[in-house]
């Protein structure tokens, strides 16, 4: 990111000194400048698109504009079109929260409250019990106040409560699903006229790629725009990872030395961080500008064209399923479809960047599958076991209730214990 920064102000990547005194990740105390252009340019805001973008007004930090258009708490929810759907959807989703508390609250918690507060509880409990059950102003209107008797009345305002809400539920899935195609039509994302191709041959060449996606689709013909290969990178991920581990340490070292501690010696000196660091920056770059040779083509590549609707014949085009090629995968081939060389191809609209895990895109459809497959077996199997261990502390229970004298201190002992224990599992599921 700061290599790009360095590109807009007319600087060369391989001027060191020109990087140090535009930005030093590790300067203590940072420049309040910088931290105010960072504070500035990650804010949730527009950005002016008739500025022309140079050191005055990006930060060097993390490379964004930091010359923004603040958005007003009242917008409307088209003011957030310009990022997708995601954030319109959560504030939306926040205000169906509040009419489903305030639903519940209409139904059913107003009988609730008038029922307990005409309760004696602590009238009707065991006589060694009531010096302990005291009423007061927090459990005289909840439910240990109430009357211990079946109320038909409050079961049928609970059902109700339950039912309203699932038909909220349902009708508001459809609410958001109109919202999403709303804000998607009103902005123009590059998602919009670019396809998601997965499991196209590993050994395929770009201009072989880009040759297949340009022919006719739909009895149309298409404009290729761009052509951008998905690579595994977990090598690089990795050594990332041990890069940021490093820049902590360091970073621990300066404030450390910062506050005049001593600094444990477990801990590698200072210098020796930073040559690492330096070390493991120059592999990433030679990682990012060999990535063709260095790291393997994982099947998975996104194509742009001029218009959305040449996206969409392409799509409508190849209509296999992630299901149907698990299918071919194993054995049961799958002729129906059109293929790139012998390979059913899965085409979909392509998500936005931030929405894609780029650490996966190397796994196969089988194994994807296999995966979800293990995982669902290891949770019905969780699921199975706290189900089984509650029915068999249930049965407990009921069995001590029956051989125990009522109000024996054993009895409020041991069924403290069960009660206690079946909560955990509650929350552990």
């Amino acid at each position: 990111m700061l290599n790009q920064v360095l590109q807009v102000i007319g600087a060369q990547q391989t001027e060191e000194q020109q990087m140090e005194a535009l930005y030093d990740d590790f300067q203590r105390p940072p420049k309040i400048s910088i931290a105010m252009m960072h504070a500035a340019a990650t804010k949730f805001a527009k950005t002016d698109q008739n500025i022309d973008l140079d050191k005055t007004n990006v930060c060097p930090c993390c490379g964004l504009p930091a010359v923004i258009e603040e958005i007003p708490l009242c917008s409307s929810r088209s003011e957030f079109s310009f990022n997708g759907s995601g954030i319109a959807l959560y504030f939306d989703f926040l205000v169906f929260s509040g009419i489903i508390v305030f639903t519940y609250i209409a139904i059913s918690c107003g009988y609730n409250i008038y029922v307990n507060s005409h309760g004696n509880r602590c009238n009707h409990i065991n006589s060694s019990l009531a010096d302990k059950c005291k009423t007061d102003f927090f459990n005289q209107f909840s439910l240990t106040n109430d009357h211990e008797q079946l109320d038909d009345t409050r079961s049928i305002l609970n059902f109700v409560s339950l039912v309203v809400i699932v038909f909220m539920t349902l009708f508001y899935r459809r609410h958001i699903n109109k919202i999403a195609m709303e804000l998607d039509d009103a902005a123009i994302l590059s998602s919009d006229y670019s396809i998601f191709v997965e499991n196209i041959p590993r050994d395929a060449k770009e201009i072989e790629i880009q040759e297949y996606f340009s022919q006719l689709f739909q009895n149309e013909k298409v404009e290729f725009r761009k052509l951008c290969i998905a690579y595994e990178i977990q090598p690089y991920l990795k050594l990332n990872t041990q890069k940021q581990l490093k820049e902590s340490v360091l970073t621990k070292v300066l404030e450390l030395e910062a506050e005049g501690k001593s600094i444990p010696k477990s801990i590698p000196p200072r210098d020796q961080l930073k040559q690492e660091i330096e070390k493991i920056s120059k592999e990433l770059d030679d990682m990012e500008d060999n990535r063709a040779n260095i790291f393997k083509f994982s099947g998975i590549c996104i194509i742009s064209y001029n218009y959305e609707r040449q996206a969409d014949n392409v799509c409508k085009t190849f209509k296999a399923t992630r299901f149907q090629i698990l299918l071919d995968q194993l054995g049961f081939e799958q002729n129906q479809f059109q293929k790139f060389r012998n390979n059913n191809l899965f085409v979909r609209k392509a998500p936005e960047p931030g929405d894609i895990i780029w650490g996966n895109l190397g796994i196969t459809i089988k194994e994807q599958y296999k995966r979800t497959l293990i995982t669902n077996a290891m949770t019905l199997l969780l699921l199975a076991i706290g189900f089984g261990l509650l029915l068999g502390l249930s049965y407990l229970q009921n069995v001590i209730n029956q051989n125990i004298s009522k109000g024996s201190n054993a009895e409020a002992a041991i069924v403290t214990v069960i009660g206690f224990a079946s909560s955990i599992l509650i929350l552990q599921k």
